[in-house]
C-alpha cells in the first residue's frame, strides 16, 4: 500500500521550473557599450605598490 505523499513526491521533485538565463545588459542608445571586465593579472602592479600589499599580493601572483 503506498501512502498518496510517496506517489505525489517523484511528480513535484520532476516540475522544476526551469532556470531562465539572466537577459544580456544592453547600453541606452547614444553611450558607449560598457567595457569588457579586466582580466585577473590587469592590475597586478596595483598590489605591488604598498598600499595594499599583503600575502600572495606583494609576489603579484593572482592565481587563486
Amino acid at each position: 500500500m503506498t501512502s498518496s505523499s510517496a506517489v505525489r513526491s517523484p511528480d513535484r521533485l520532476r516540475r522544476r521550473p526551469p532556470a531562465s538565463p539572466a537577459p544580456p545588459v544592453e547600453p541606452p542608445a547614444g553611450l558607449p557599450s560598457p567595457a569588457p571586465p579586466a582580466p585577473l593579472r590587469a592590475p597586478s602592479f596595483a598590489f605591488r605598490s604598498g598600499d595594499r600589499a599583503a600575502g600572495r599580493f606583494r609576489t603579484g601572483d593572482l592565481r587563486p
